[in-house]
């Protein structure tokens, strides 16, 4: 639990106004990606081995989708669909879906493109998109940081049984 305690801290860091400059974009991108799929990682490890309450397992997250624009890019080679950019999916044509939470975590553990950041006017993170291998190349999801945080903490919070700390 310290552990994902750590990566929602990185993840509440970038959210704050002024957060995310040009000087850094690397290690932002770097610490934004490494902080959300191992909180899903971590989520999802804690799901599998029975650890999180039912509570949890019911959890359902408001993501919102953009439906992909261009059918040839489902043929792309695999390294150009890495980013959801250049004109590849309507964000203008955007719906609200329900996904469990287990979705949504899989969703980022299984992305085929590379999870991107969303960014609100005062540089800092609102949310990002993602899209795993099975949905990809007909729409993505945007899920909000606020939404992704509360549902984290959630994990966070639970009374997790039978953890053993080595420390």
């Amino acid at each position: 639990k310290r552990e994902l305690e750590r990566q929602i801290e990185d993840l509440e860091s970038l959210a704050k106004p002024g957060a995310i400059s040009d000087d850094c974009a690397d290690e932002v991108d770097f610490q934004f990606e490494r902080s959300l799929i191992y909180s899903a990682f971590i989520s999802r490890l804690l799901m599998d081995a029975g650890k999180l309450p039912d509570s949890v397992w019911e959890l359902q997250i408001v993501a919102r989708t953009m439906p992909l624009l261009d059918s040839d890019f489902r043929n792309a080679v695999p390294v150009l669909r890495r980013w959801p950019d250049n004109g590849r999916y309507d964000f203008a044509s955007e719906e609200k879906r329900r996904l469990s939470f287990r979705d949504a975590i899989n969703q980022i553990i299984h992305s085929a493109i590379i999870p991107t950041m969303a960014l609100g006017k005062e540089r800092q993170l609102e949310g990002f998109f993602v899209g795993s291998d099975r949905v990809f190349d007909t729409e993505i999801y945007y899920i909000s940081l606020e939404d992704w945080l509360a549902h984290v903490c959630n994990v966070l919070h639970a009374d997790v049984p039978n953890v053993r700390s080595c420390s």
